[in-house]
């Protein structure tokens, strides 16, 4: 039997549960209400970071290897900056290819980051394809695959050459050089419920996180070439 003076120690505990799960309640409320206002007006298709987390989420797929860090899912498709973005089999952008050419047929592959996938543009405007296509209107009997992977370095160019590009035997490389491509690999968050399904958090880190490289001690490319440059 319990003692008189036990139970307002069990209602006080009580009524603390309560207050708790009450208070979780209300913060996880407000959390989705802020989720649904990103989603429905914030993202309109075009903000950077969003259709970024877009490019992880429904295109690229982690890969563990030192030398490569990720890489693109085959046969996948999404819409990001506006624009449908396609990889075939091979995990590259653009329509089906054999993985021989045909005879007589060069065949160019070019090799980059997002410059060469062509973030932002249509597939028929991207440079690999532009290039293409005039060399046809010239009567030049060419094909090429577009090997171009955002966020990439040259040292993750090589392996994903050495691995897809290799196979389908290309005649000419065309390598794709930007500023930030002899940066060291880059780092890869640890997965976890936010930055896997939430876009408000997509949004709040990568401004906090474009703060802390301003005015913090987070690597930012631009003083890592002053840095290379500074130290010969």
């Amino acid at each position: 039997m319990k003692s008189p003076s036990a139970k307002p120690q069990i209602e006080k505990l009580r009524g603390g549960l309560k207050n708790t799960l009450l208070l979780i309640g209300a913060v996880v409320g407000c959390l989705l209400v802020l989720e649904v206002v990103f989603r429905q007006f914030v993202d309109d298709g075009q903000l950077y970071e969003l259709e970024m987390w877009k490019y992880a989420r429904e295109v690229k797929i982690r890969d563990e290897r030192p030398d490569v860090g990720h890489r693109h899912r085959p046969n996948r498709e999404a819409q990001l900056m506006g624009v449908n973005v396609r990889t075939n089999s091979f995990g590259v952008r653009g329509p089906a290819i054999a993985e021989t050419a045909a005879s007589g047929v060069v065949r160019i592959a070019f090799v980059g980051d997002s410059t060469t996938l062509g973030w932002g543009v249509a597939e028929q405007e991207t440079f690999p394809r532009q290039v293409i296509d005039i060399l046809v209107r010239q009567g030049r009997k060419v094909e090429g695959f577009n090997l171009g992977i955002g966020n990439y370095n040259t040292t993750q160019e090589l392996a994903l050459f050495r691995e897809a590009g290799a196979r389908l035997r290309p005649d000419i490389i065309v390598l794709s050089y930007f500023i930030n491509d002899a940066e060291p690999m880059p780092a890869y968050p640890v997965e976890n419920l936010f930055n896997m399904n939430s876009a408000a958090w997509i949004v709040f880190s990568y401004r906090l996180d474009s703060v802390m490289r301003q005015f913090g001690e987070l690597p930012d490319w631009k003083k890592y070439w002053v840095f290379r440059e500074s130290s010969g």
